[in-house]
């Protein structure tokens, strides 16, 4: 019997999406819920530098996850990964909240980093898996709802649990959480066939990604406050750099890789990537621009001068914008292809930027450039995986989709830093003493969002037609897989 991927699946969608869906909660949740704990440990610890790598350490783990485990998934079974994730995640978070210092949160973030990038590439491998083709681009943008519903009610659960449990509280339930996930993917998630391998593991290239990843990363988003030409910034980014080009050499010399560097060569994967790319460099970091414009006092000349109390109830229209252009753009991906409804973002992203750029004196102006910009986002945010999704073979879905996630996370780094030194080129004095960036400074981070926009709209035509292949096209051979036990 042969299996095809486009066969009509042995269990309902809706149920394997509503299980896709729970998994991806533990991932919004444990990347967010941790900010609004932040000011709390700064206090409880002292240690402003200590305290950011509970953040820090869970970015660096969560981008080479996103890779290594999409690749482990696709080769040893994508539930058994999920399940392993889960249960690390499960573990980290009670480790953070019962460690007794500083150092035992940050070591409990680090496992929780596995399932923060690691389940949303798996679950994009388990809905190519099984579901229907057809329904796949559909399955991916309430994926992507989820996650951008769960990362933003997470800042929300995460302070309400600071202010009436305290910070460590919010190790606690998302342990819960993720302990009760893992049973519901345990019971109700059928089995992912595994290949029979008979050739050995490529770990040498698995074990060259991660630190080259995770160096670069580090350089990103701490180099300005080392200094960009200080010895440590150049000598790390330079090994960083070395490492992942021995990587590359490795794994291009290798008949089955660990994780296979010529996906990205694939035109149609290259492009998505480089959509994603835009988009983490550009308005990705619009919601850090806006709130600071937001909360800044008019007597620097600019700013709005808002509440953090009203900056923090302006999500709930930006998540709504967001969860409704997921779902648009996957319904539109199965429809019509996946280059249309990514153009369509793209395009949504620049004229958000444009309208910023052109009116930031307004705070209607803003909240509609807030909404424009975040439907623009999450639809590209469903149509790129989408489109990788149709173009990776089968047992590398996961794989994929995983180095488009590592794409965003560095992207994402370089643009904070490139919005952070536009800001402050033509920063003033507020009325506080402290540093404000002035009209010109904030023009021109919106014109820099709307320019890269605009290149993702090039990229995106760039894909020509229906930009997918039928999944079903491409047959796994039931002789080669066998169930997990």
């Amino acid at each position: 019997m042969t299996m095809h991927a486009g066969d009509p699946p042995r269990f309902g969608m809706w149920r394997i999406l509503w299980v896709l869906m729970v998994a991806e909660v533990v991932s919004g949740f444990e990347t967010s819920m941790i900010y609004a704990g932040l000011p709390a440990w700064m206090r409880l610890y002292g240690n402003p530098l200590g305290v950011g790598w509970i953040v820090t350490s869970y970015l660096l783990v969560s981008a080479s996850a996103a890779a290594l485990c999409g690749r482990l998934g696709d080769l040893y079974g994508r539930k058994r990964v999920l399940l392993v994730v889960l249960g690390a995640a499960a573990i980290g978070s009670a480790i953070s909240a019962a460690g007794p210092s500083l150092g035992w949160v940050i070591a409990g973030r680090s496992l929780q980093g596995l399932a923060g990038g690691a389940i949303i590439p798996l679950c994009y491998g388990l809905s190519k898996e099984h579901i229907a083709s057809e329904k796949v681009a559909t399955a991916i943008g309430f994926i992507v709802a989820t996650a951008s519903a769960a990362t933003g009610l997470g800042v929300l659960a995460g302070g309400i649990l600071t202010d009436r449990l305290g910070p460590q509280s919010i190790f606690t339930f998302s342990a819960a959480i993720a302990a009760l996930t893992f049973a519901i993917v345990w019971q109700m998630l059928p089995a992912s066939p595994v290949e029979r391998r008979s050739r050995r593991i490529d770990w040498i290239g698995g074990l060259l990604f991660a630190p080259g990843i995770a160096a670069l990363l580090v350089v990103a988003s701490q180099g300005k406050d080392w200094g960009w030409a200080a010895p440590l910034t150049l000598a790390l980014g330079a090994g960083g750099l070395i490492v992942l080009a021995l990587w590359v050499w490795h794994e291009l010399r290798q008949a089955d890789p660990l994780i296979d560097v010529r996906l990205l060569a694939d035109r149609r994967c290259a492009l998505a990537n480089l959509v994603m790319a835009s988009a983490g460099i550009g308005v990705m970091q619009f919601t850090q621009l806006t709130s600071l414009l937001l909360q800044q006092s008019p007597a620097t000349g600019v700013g709005l001068g808002t509440s953090a109390t009203f900056v923090g109830l302006l999500k709930f229209p930006a998540l709504a914008a967001g969860v409704l252009g997921s779902l648009i753009a996957g319904w539109a991906c199965g429809r019509f292809g996946g280059r249309t409804p990514m153009a369509i973002g793209c395009a949504l992203m620049t004229a958000a930027a444009a309208i910023g750029a052109l009116n930031h004196g307004s705070i209607a102006i803003i909240i509609t450039a807030i909404v424009i910009g975040m439907f623009g986002v999450t639809a590209a945010y469903t149509a790129v995986p989408a489109v990788i999704v149709a173009a990776s073979p089968p047992d590398r879905t996961s794989e994929a989709t995983g180095m488009m996630a590592v794409v965003r996370s560095l992207t994402q780094a370089i643009g904070a830093q490139v919005l952070t030194v536009l800001l402050a080129y033509s920063a003033v004095r507020g009325p506080d003493g402290r540093p404000a960036p002035t009209d010109s400074g904030y023009t021109a981070v919106f014109w820099f969002m709307a320019l890269v926009s605009a290149l993702g709209i090039g990229f995106s035509l760039a894909l020509g037609g229906r930009a997918r292949r039928a999944a079903a096209a491409v047959p796994i051979e039931a002789a080669a897989i066998t169930p997990p036990a």
